[in-house]
């Protein structure tokens, strides 16, 4: 999942970017992947890796709307990619909870403040 969504967001972010913004990019994803990956191994812990990947995909979307906003000039292509981008996050929302549910751990435990739920989660998988 990480190689995927570095090499989305690695692309996103060095399009039109100068050689030095490019080496920069690639050592900032490398810079939080290779320690967030070997901690999650050796440590055998998924918080930090679930919190790093929701944050690169959260990147992605934005930048990816961005570049919609920026560049798309017929409306109803502009719309429809919009779409695509809001079904991906609701993807990612949907994920996580699967992940949470197969660690057997109940999703009220996150705080009432979330407003998330098993019946949102549930909605959510069936999208």
């Amino acid at each position: 999942m990480f190689l995927a969504v570095g090499a989305l967001l690695h692309q996103l972010l060095c399009f039109e970017a100068s050689p030095a913004q490019r080496r920069n990019y690639t050592l900032a994803i490398l810079g939080v992947l290779i320690p967030v990956s070997t901690y999650h191994v050796v440590a055998d812990e998924i918080y930090v890796h679930e919190i790093v990947f929701a944050v690169m995909v959260i990147m992605v979307v934005r930048k990816t709307r961005r570049l919609i906003r920026e560049r798309v000039k017929n409306e109803g292509q502009k719309k429809r990619m919009g779409q695509l981008a809001s079904f991906g996050i609701g993807k990612l929302g949907s994920a996580f909870c699967h992940v949470f549910a197969d660690q057997g751990q109940r999703i009220s435990s996150l705080g009432t403040s979330s407003g998330v739920s098993t019946s949102t989660c549930a909605a959510m998988s069936r999208r």
